[in-house]
C-alpha cells in the first residue's frame, strides 16, 4: 500500500472500453491507483469525440467536490482539442492538473499549435510522460517533464521458451495510417518470393485502413499467407506472442509502444521501424532489430535474418525480457504516489 492519505484523483482522456479497445494507459491507471486504496475516477468512455467532450466536462462540473486532482492524458490531433477544453474547465473550478503526454507526434503538433501546447503546460502543477522522446525534445525547448513510463502486468505476460521454426509474424497494432500496417503486408508478400512457407497475423481495430489493406493483400496475391483478426482484449493477447517467431511493427510514431514491451515480456523477438522512443528504449541489434522508416526494404532483410538466425532470436527474446521486467507498476508506483501527494 502507498501513501494515498486524502487523495482523490480524476483520470480524464478516452478511456474507451469497447469491440476496438481495452481502455489503454487510462483504464490501466485508474485499475491501480484503485487497488492501492485511491479515490479515483475516470472519463471518458465515449467513442464519440463530442459525447466524450459533454460526458467529461458534466462529471468535472457536477462532481467538482469529489476529486482534488485530474490526471489529463494528452494526446496529439483532435484528442489535443479535447483536452485543452478540460484544461480551461479544470483552471475555473481552480482544480491541480497533472499533465501525461502520450502523443507521439505531440513534437509535430507544436510545431503547429506552440501557443496552445504552452498555455496547456503552464496550467499543470506537474507535466509527466510515458516517453524519453517527448521529455528530451520538450525539455532542450525549456520544459523538463519527469519520465514516467508505462506499465504492464508481468504476471499476465511471461515468456515462453519454445523454439519455433516456423516462419511466423505477428503484427499488433490498429489498422490507421500511423501505424502503418501496408508496410507488414508488403514485407510478407517479398519474402514469400524467397519460397517461405510464411505467414502474417495481423490483431487489431479497424480505424479506416483495414479494406484497404485487404485490397493490397490480395493484389500481391498474399491473402492466403495473412491471418486479419480484429480486436483482440488485452487478457487474451498473450497467445498470440507465444503461438508466433518474430513481432514485427511498422509504426511511423512512437510514444512508448507498449505492445513492444508486452511482446519483449512474453519472449518473441523484434523487428521494428526506428521512430520516437522505440530507439530510446531499446538497444538495437541487443533486445531488437530496427529499420528506417518507411525503408521497405531494409525492414525486409532485418526481418529475413532474424527469422533464419536462431541463435540471434534467442539472444534478442532474452536481452528483450529483461528489458521489460522494469516496467511493472511495482517500478512506478511510488513515483505515482509522489506526483499525487496532495500540498
Amino acid at each position: 500500500m502507498i501513501n494515498n492519505e486524502q487523495s482523490r484523483v480524476a483520470i480524464i482522456g478516452p478511456i474507451i472500453i469497447d469491440g476496438k479497445s481495452s481502455g489503454g494507459e487510462g483504464e490501466k491507471l485508474y485499475q491501480m491507483l484503485k487497488e492501492s486504496g485511491y479515490t479515483v475516477y475516470k472519463r471518458s468512455g465515449y467513442r464519440n469525440k463530442l459525447m466524450r467532450l459533454l460526458d467529461t466536462i458534466y462529471f468535472l462540473i457536477i462532481h467538482r467536490k469529489q476529486y482534488d486532482i485530474v490526471v489529463s492524458l494528452v494526446f496529439s490531433g483532435r484528442a489535443f482539442l479535447l483536452e485543452y477544453l478540460v484544461f480551461q474547465i479544470t483552471k475555473i473550478l481552480n482544480k491541480k492538473v497533472i499533465g501525461v503526454l502520450h502523443g507521439g507526434a505531440l513534437n509535430e503538433f507544436y510545431k503547429k499549435y506552440p501557443n496552445m501546447v504552452e498555455k496547456l503546460y503552464n496550467q499543470c502543477i506537474e507535466i509527466c510522460t510515458p516517453s524519453k522522446f517527448l521529455q528530451q525534445y520538450f525539455t532542450a525547448r525549456g520544459w523538463p517533464l519527469l519520465y514516467t513510463p508505462n506499465f504492464i502486468d508481468n504476471n499476465k505476460f511471461k515468456p515462453l521458451w519454445l523454439n519455433k521454426p516456423e516462419y511466423k509474424l505477428l503484427w499488433i497494432r490498429a489498422f490507421h495510417d500511423i501505424y502503418n500496417p501496408e508496410m507488414a503486408i508488403r514485407c510478407v508478400a517479398n519474402l514469400k518470393k524467397t519460397n517461405r512457407a510464411i505467414t502474417l497475423t495481423m490483431v487489431g481495430p479497424d480505424l479506416g485502413k483495414l479494406n484497404n489493406c485487404i485490397e493490397l493483400a490480395e493484389k500481391l496475391d498474399v491473402m492466403d499467407n495473412i491471418q486479419f483478426v480484429g480486436f483482440v482484449p488485452n487478457e487474451e493477447i498473450q497467445k498470440y506472442y507465444h503461438s508466433h517467431t518474430v513481432f514485427i511493427t511498422t509504426t511511423r510514431y512512437e510514444s512508448f509502444g507498449v505492445a513492444i514491451v508486452e511482446a519483449a515480456s512474453c519472449g518473441i523477438p523484434m523487428v521494428s521501424t526506428r521512430v520516437g522512443e522505440i530507439p530510446l528504449m531499446w538497444t538495437e541489434d541487443e533486445e531488437m532489430l530496427m529499420a528506417n522508416i518507411d525503408n521497405q526494404k531494409e525492414f525486409d532483410l532485418k526481418v529475413s535474418r532474424l527469422l533464419d538466425d536462431t541463435l540471434l532470436r534467442d539472444k534478442l527474446s532474452k536481452n528483450a525480457h529483461r528489458k521489460a521486467e522494469t516496467y511493472t507498476w511495482e517500478r512506478v508506483k511510488m513515483t505515482w504516489a509522489q506526483l499525487l501527494t496532495r500540498n
